[in-house]
């Protein structure tokens, strides 16, 4: 058979065989995937028809064509999950916790998931990495570049004796010594750090509230006694009595020897001097400078990508009392309601305001908070029913892979389930209209589908989950005619525990701090518009489709004085989206909009797409082509906030092309000019 490039329309998995039982192709029990977006080889084999009840799949032999095991990943996978190679799909990348070098945007995905996890403030976390290694990132890369023998390594700044220390903790189960180099795991090691130290702190700091310089001293000391925490301590309880002293007076007793201690100061300097000589007075005096230096780095990033990401965690100054692992203040009473699901043995955790957001934020990463009310119920009872069927807590099943590569149940990183958090409206909208009836014993999916639901998944997942008889239903999403499939997911280790009806729950309630107001708009918004069609072209039209007639165009001006005619359904939102790269000095100019295209499916005839400065596919003006070089991640938070797929993230690169992927109603159109004046 000729060989033929084709193209992962969303990822599956690899069979062996070309039927839907087929065990899956598998490297150490590990089923072997297609990515999303990425091109594959066709053709080595027949495609194969499976007759299956009233209906038949077609299976298509596939081989990747590049890394990871590029030699061990063929095999057959539904004809359904496949597009021509020309198919404008946004590339899906499964989240790897084993790479050197991460985004920002990725990394700082990865400090809130492990903040959230933990306990601790998720802006320190990205914080100290920049005041420890930040001199060697990139512009839009987390990265560094140590030699096998350097005496600290990584963004965190290990030392090799100290991280041996540390993954030996229970918390740190399954980090090996190998992974000290890479970023993702090193944030685990350094969240486990700082809710250690703090944990221990407490008790000796009792007159003020923990801030970032206590934590960053304990960072530095991680690897004696008290995780970093007793030569916190010692070093304030010095400034009380005298802050003349000299740092190597005060803390030469914490390590074992004096070639450790010689070895720390050298180490770190920049603080200490590398003899130790710097009095306390200075030591303090540059911690807490290196700390604001990197909470104005946070506060850049969070203004130019995601502000919600660090919500109201970023202290006014590194001397200022930090949030993380904060508690709700009061108690409110519910009442369970028959035949409800107990979840009583919960309630000690939903004091934690962090897991609470949490379980807000994976009901909004896996349905989208434009979902109907009963599909979010029942995300939420998910995680709950799961939790309780396998006998472990909330917390854990509440894990993505980025939490816990091995038992994490959501997909992490950029793109995962925990890449777009709550905003302030609807975490309130959470904490007043979900959680009070989530514990008073909320149990839609048995009233819904008929069975209590304990997992939930997507295609192929769901499919898979289908053709093993696993029970299962469908209930709509934010997404139009892109149902989730929700499942009764073993193992059951213990029976569901139902409320008889009518016993008084406290349930924990009032945010011991205020909620952020700012930040991004949801994902989808009542009044929304949805295509059906593939990333880059939800609302294409078919080759040849003649241009809309002049009733639906719209000239509009932008902030620079230049204008284009567009289709008026999304007028405001190429303005908003220009205006706003306009406001970050971009070159915009020489736009295109409406357009026949008799060769290809196309937005341009409708006038939902925007070429800028293009002059062959993938072709810009080199001022422009490198705005979006050095603009990425600016570009991705605008491309969100307007509803807009840029060619520059799709496998089949378009630089340049920018396609109307939600076209807005009334209510997200002003949320996106809200966020564009908070900005």
């Amino acid at each position: 058979m000729p060989e033929t490039l084709m193209k992962g329309d969303i990822t599956t998995p690899l069979r062996k065989e070309p039927r839907g039982a087929s065990s899956l192709v598998e490297v150490g029990e590990v089923p072997l995937l297609i990515f999303g977006g990425e091109k594959v080889k066709t053709g080595a084999q027949a495609s194969v028809v499976e007759q299956v009840d009233d209906h038949s799949v077609t299976w298509i032999f596939v081989e990747a064509m590049g890394p990871p095991d590029v030699d061990k990943r063929k095999g057959f996978v539904n004809a359904r999950f496949l597009v021509d190679e020309g198919a404008g799909v946004e590339v899906v990348e499964a989240f790897n916790p084993f790479t050197t070098q991460v985004s920002r945007e990725d990394f700082a995905s990865i400090c809130y998931q492990q903040a959230t996890a933990l306990g601790t403030n998720v802006a320190y976390l990205y914080a100290l990495a920049f005041v420890l290694s930040g001199d060697q990132w990139t512009a839009t890369d987390v990265k560094t570049d140590d030699p096998a023998d350097a005496p600290a390594i990584g963004v965190y700044r290990f030392t090799k004796e100290t991280w041996a220390t540390l993954i030996a903790t229970p918390e740190a189960t399954g980090i090996r010594t190998d992974q000290i180099k890479f970023p993702a795991v090193q944030c685990i090691v350094a969240a486990i750090v700082a809710v250690k130290a703090a944990d221990l702190l407490t008790a000796t700091i009792t007159d003020r509230g923990l801030n970032s310089v206590d934590l960053f001293l304990a960072h530095l000391f991680a690897g004696t006694d008290g995780f970093g925490a007793v030569a916190s301590a010692r070093v304030f309880q010095a400034n009380n009595i005298d802050n003349t002293q000299k740092a190597n007076a005060v803390l030469g007793a914490i390590f074992p020897n004096a070639d450790a201690a010689t070895a720390f100061f050298k180490l770190n300097k920049s603080i200490f001097n590398a003899t130790g000589s710097a009095t306390i007075k200075q030591v303090l005096e540059r911690c807490a400078a290196k700390m604001a230096a990197g909470f104005d780095e946070v506060r850049r990033f969070a203004h130019e990508i995601e502000p919600n990401l660090f919500g109201d965690g970023v202290p006014a100054g590194p001397n200022d009392p930090l949030s993380g692992g904060e508690e709700f203040s009061g108690t409110q009473t519910v009442t369970g309601i028959a035949n409800g699901m107990d979840r009583r043995q919960f309630l000690s955790e939903l004091k934690n305001t962090a897991l609470v957001r949490k379980l807000a934020d994976m009901v909004k990463g896996e349905v989208g908070w434009g979902a109907p009310t009963d599909t979010k119920f029942v995300q939420a009872e998910t995680a709950f029913n799961r939790a309780q069927a396998r006998d472990h807590s909330l917390a854990r099943a509440l894990w993505s892979k980025a939490d816990n590569i091995d038992h994490g149940y959501y997909q992490g990183g950029a793109h995962g389930t925990y890449s777009r958090p709550v905003t302030a409206a609807e975490f309130e909208d959470f904490l007043k209209n979900y959680l009070p009836a989530l514990v008073a014993g909320s149990n839609r999916s048995e009233a819904l589908l008929g069975f209590i639901a304990t997992g939930n998944a997507s295609p192929p997942v769901s499919t898979q989950q289908y053709a093993k008889g696993t029970r299962g239903g469908d209930l709509p999403t934010a997404i139009p005619n892109h149902p989730e499939s929700y499942f009764l997911e073993g193992p059951f280790k213990v029976p569901a525990k139902k409320l008889h009806g009518g016993e008084s729950i406290a349930l924990p309630v009032g945010a011991s701090g205020p909620i952020s107001a700012h930040g991004e708009p949801p994902e989808y918004m009542d009044g929304d518009t949805v295509g059906s069609g593939p990333v880059g072209g939800k609302f294409n039209v078919p080759a040849g489709t003649p241009i809309s007639p002049a009733s639906e165009h719209q000239t509009i001006t932008f902030s620079n004085g230049k204008k284009i005619d567009t289709n008026k359904l999304v007028a405001g939102q190429f303005l908003g989206f220009f205006n706003d790269l306009i406001e970050r000095e971009a070159p915009v100019r020489d736009l295109g909009c409406f357009g026949e295209r008799p060769n290809n499916r196309s937005q341009h005839p409708r006038g939902l797409a925007i070429d800028w400065a293009q002059t062959d596919r993938d072709v810009v003006a080199h001022d422009v082509r490198q705005w979006i070089d050095s603009h990425r991640e600016v570009l991705r938070k605008l491309e969100r906030r307007w509803g807009i797929s840029g060619g520059e993230n799709w496998t089949d690169k378009d630089t340049g092309h920018f396609s109307i992927e939600i076209i807005f109603g009334d209510a997200h159109l002003r949320a996106a000019r809200a966020a564009s004046e908070n900005d």
